[in-house]
């Protein structure tokens, strides 16, 4: 399982995005490799609304769907809240709390890494997909 990040799916979902073509190539290698992708509540709700906000309200709702569709979404519950919280508060990293989630989801999963362009993530110990 991988854990896909917002700058590739934004990447995927946008054409003119300086990312769009690496997304795409990466999604495919993921996808025929047999990885599943899993994408947390927090990272969906965060796509959305730069979509909505780029690119429309129409292109994110089709988006949305196709994501829904094609990932797995973890919901957050209030230990993964609580664990994701406890590390934003205790790193040094520019990690978001997002980020953070994503981290603690990963590991909770026992995922290979995170699918992201941000190189951040491989200072948290993870290993990225990119």
């Amino acid at each position: 399982m991988i854990v896909l990040d917002a700058s590739v799916a934004l990447g995927l979902a946008n054409s003119t995005d300086v990312h769009h073509a690496r997304a795409k190539t990466l999604l495919s290698e993921l996808q025929s490799d047999g990885s599943r992708l899993l994408l947390t509540d927090y990272v969906f709700n965060e796509i959305i609304g730069v979509m909505l906000r780029k690119v429309g309200k129409k292109k994110a709702m089709a988006f949305g769907e196709y994501l829904l569709q094609s990932t797995f979404i973890a919901h957050t519950d209030g230990a993964m809240l609580k664990d994701a919280w406890s590390l934003f508060t205790k790193t040094t990293l520019g990690l978001s709390l997002v980020d953070c989630a994503l981290v603690v989801t990963a590991k909770r999963a026992h995922a290979k890494g995170i699918a992201t362009f941000d190189n951040e993530f491989k200072r948290a110990g993870i290993a990225v997909f990119a």
